[in-house]
C-alpha cells in the first residue's frame, strides 16, 4: 500500500500511474504530478516508481523519511495542541510546559527537513522516470526509422546467400539462420532462406568455379488463393527492389478459379504465369514462375550467366 508523501499535492486522490508515459510536473489540473491532465494517485505513483530499478533505492528512502517525518510531525502537532489548550484553560504558562514546547520545536525541526527531503527524493525519481521514458521513445523512434529505411533500401540479391561464396560459406549462412543444410546429387539444399523477406520458402543451390552459379527459391504458399496472392505479391515486390521492373510479365487467373477451386486450377495449369528480369551489370538471369507440378509452388530462379554468354563477341 502506498503512503501519501509530502509533495505539495495534499490528500488529492488521483488516477493510477501509466508507467510507460512521462509524468507531468506542477500540472494546471491541480496535482503536482499528473498524466492525461489529471492528478496522479501519489501512493500508486510511488509504488510503481519503486519497481523501476533506477528508482528503487530512491523511493525506499523517500518512504522511510516520510514515515519518520510524519510521526515526528504528529508528535510535534500533539505537543503544540496540548500546550495551546492548557494556555487557553489556565491563561498562564507553567514551567513544566517548557519540556512540551521544546519537544514540539524539536519534532517540527526534524520532521520538516525529513518531509522536504522525501519530497525531493520523489522529484528526483520522477525526473529519472521521465528520462527513461524519453530514452525508450527515442530508441523506439530510431528502430522504427531503421525499419522504414530497410523497407525501401535496395535488397542484396540471393535472399541472404552471396553469389560470391562457395558451399562452406553458403552452408554457414543457411545454418546460422537456423535452417538445415543437405546435399543431394550435387545440389545443395537449405530448408529455408537466411533473409527475412519470404516465408514458407526453401532454397536449392548449384555451384561452379567455387561460387553459386544457380539459386532456386521454392516458395510453398498455403492451399488457398489468398495465401498464393500474398506470396506472389511479396515475392514480386522483393524482386522489383532487387532488379527493378520485370522485363516481361504474364500471369493467368481465370474467374472460375476463385475461392475453393483455386488449388485445382493451379494443379491442372489453368492458373499459370511467370515474370523475368535481366540484370546485365550483375550478369544474372532471373525468373519468377508458378510451377504446376505436384506439389505446386512459386519458384524464383536466379542464374549466374557465364561471362562468355553475357558478353558475346561482336
Amino acid at each position: 500500500m502506498g503512503i501519501v508523501l509530502f509533495t505539495g499535492a495534499g490528500c488529492t486522490v488521483g488516477i493510477p500511474l501509466d508507467a510507460n508515459m512521462r509524468i507531468d510536473v506542477d500540472s494546471p489540473s491541480g496535482g503536482k504530478y499528473s498524466q492525461h491532465g489529471k492528478p496522479l494517485d501519489q501512493g500508486d505513483m510511488t509504488d510503481k516508481l519503486q519497481q523501476e530499478p533506477a528508482n528503487g533505492d530512491r523511493i525506499s528512502r523517500a518512504k522511510e523519511r516520510a514515515i519518520f517525518g510524519g510521526l515526528l510531525m504528529g508528535i510535534g502537532s500533539g505537543c503544540a495542541s496540548w500546550l495551546a489548550g492548557q494556555y487557553i484553560v489556565t491563561n498562564r504558562f507553567e514551567p513544566y510546559h517548557t519540556g512540551f514546547a521544546i519537544g514540539a520545536a524539536v519534532s517540527f525541526g526534524i520532521a520538516i527537513p525529513l518531509l522536504i527531503s522525501s519530497s525531493g527524493n520523489i522529484a528526483e525519481a520522477v525526473d529519472v522516470h521521465n528520462k527513461l521514458v524519453d530514452e525508450r521513445e527515442m530508441l523506439l523512434q530510431e528502430r522504427e526509422q531503421e525499419i522504414e529505411k530497410a523497407k525501401w533500401a535496395p535488397l542484396p540479391e540471393g535472399f541472404g546467400f552471396d553469389f560470391k561464396e562457395g558451399p562452406e560459406k553458403a552452408a554457414s549462412s543457411c545454418q546460422n539462420a537456423g535452417h538445415q543444410w543437405t546435399e543431394k546429387d550435387g545440389t545443395f539444399l537449405c530448408s529455408g532462406v537466411p533473409s527475412f523477406e519470404l516465408k514458407r520458402a526453401s532454397a536449392e543451390l548449384s555451384f561452379a568455379d567455387g561460387k553459386i552459379s544457380r539459386l532456386r527459391i521454392l516458395v510453398h504458399p498455403q492451399d488457398d488463393s489468398r495465401s498464393w496472392a500474398g506470396a506472389m505479391d511479396t515475392t514480386e515486390t522483393v524482386l522489383k527492389r532487387m532488379y527493378g521492373e520485370p522485363k516481361s510479365r504474364s500471369f493467368t487467373f481465370p474467374a472460375e478459379c476463385a475461392g475453393k477451386d483455386f488449388m485445382a486450377c493451379v494443379t491442372d495449369g489453368r492458373v499459370k504465369g511467370q515474370a523475368s528480369w535481366t540484370k546485365k551489370k550483375a550478369k544474372r538471369s532471373v525468373t519468377m514462375a508458378i510451377v504446376n507440378d505436384a506439389p505446386p509452388m512459386l519458384v524464383v530462379d536466379i542464374t549466374r550467366v557465364p561471362p562468355a554468354a553475357a558478353s558475346p563477341a561482336p
